[in-house]
């Protein structure tokens, strides 16, 4: 047994102790946390500081890691107007949505994504799209991918570019209408393309349904969204036929259970919502009116540890 320095005394060649220790006590056993051939580590695990140090504690300095997926964006539609660039004009918009999915792609750790613009034509949009799809494994776009007459990517990628849709438009708000699709590669490898809808918040909560998860999975993980249960802090409205995802705070009541409050500004467009959300509120599809106290999922948004 070893008894800790300052449960101790030394004094003229004498030590006095303070407490008493059992057999064994303070001795790290060779062999107690792993034994020969038992397994570490398993694919598919993100590097965070805590497995790298348990890697290190076991001698290696290099292991084998998955490749990081090249990212391209390509942000659509002639009103954008670059911050920082030239005042706006009637009409025009500052881009927001390829800065926000650029620092979404960086905070997953990946390297810098390829950035491109597409203006609403045909040419412009098989261009740019052309272009992104050469240079990345995964094509994340704004805009263009709903039903209006200048929303020309899902033609463009489907008859130009020989991009195969698997899906297009889902039941969930904000977002519907998402596209998702695969060119492929040499070697039977695939590019996967995400359209994402063009209203800001739209973006960014489509990014963190769709994207990530696949982003993810490229490395070799895998994530499931984590929820906990909270009580509702205010009635809901909605819309039934689509899972809507509530931009909203958290806080502690009077019985130690979380409460959920919806956040202002839930339109799709009012990024100031979003920018203030700690959570997702889950609204189930079939769910029409949700009172105030009704308990219900919720999803933690923290944007900085992604």
């Amino acid at each position: 047994a070893v008894v800790m320095r300052e449960f101790t005394r030394e004094s003229d060649g004498t030590v006095e102790f303070f407490t008493g220790a059992g057999a064994g006590e303070n001795i790290r056993r060779q062999g107690e946390e792993f034994k020969k051939g038992d397994q570490v580590l398993s694919a598919g695990k993100r590097v965070t500081p805590p497995v790298l140090g348990l890697i290190a504690s076991f001698g290696h300095a290099v292991f084998p890691v998955a490749d990081a997926p090249r990212i391209a964006i390509v942000s659509t539609g002639d009103e954008l107007v670059q911050p920082g660039t030239t005042p706006l004009t009637g009409g025009q918009i500052y881009d927001s949505n390829s800065h926000a999915l650029r620092a979404a792609v960086l905070a997953l750790g990946l390297p810098e994504p390829a950035i491109f613009h597409a203006g609403d034509n045909p040419e412009d949009t098989e261009k740019a799209f052309e272009s992104a799809l050469t240079e990345s494994d995964l094509v994340i776009s704004a805009g263009g991918v709903s039903v209006g007459d200048r929303d020309f990517v899902k033609a463009t990628l489907e008859k130009k570019l020989g991009v195969r849709t698997i899906f297009w438009r889902v039941a969930v708000k904000p977002g519907k209408p998402v596209y998702f699709g695969y060119q492929e590669k040499v070697r039977g490898n695939r590019k996967l393309v995400f359209g994402l809808p063009g209203n800001p918040v739209s973006v960014l909560v489509t990014f963190h349904l769709f994207v990530k998860p696949a982003l993810l999975a490229l490395q070799g993980g895998m994530v499931e969204a984590k929820t906990l249960k909270a009580r509702l802090g205010k009635q809901v409205k909605k819309r039934p036929g689509r899972l809507d995802f509530i931009r909203g705070n958290m806080t502690s009541i009077e019985d130690g259970t979380l409460q959920a409050i919806p956040t202002r500004g839930q339109d799709s467009h009012m990024l100031s919502g979003l920018a203030a959300a700690e959570c997702l509120l889950h609204c189930r599809q079939e769910d029409s009116l949700l009172a105030e106290g009704d308990l219900m999922d919720i999803e933690i948004l923290d944007w900085t540890n992604y």
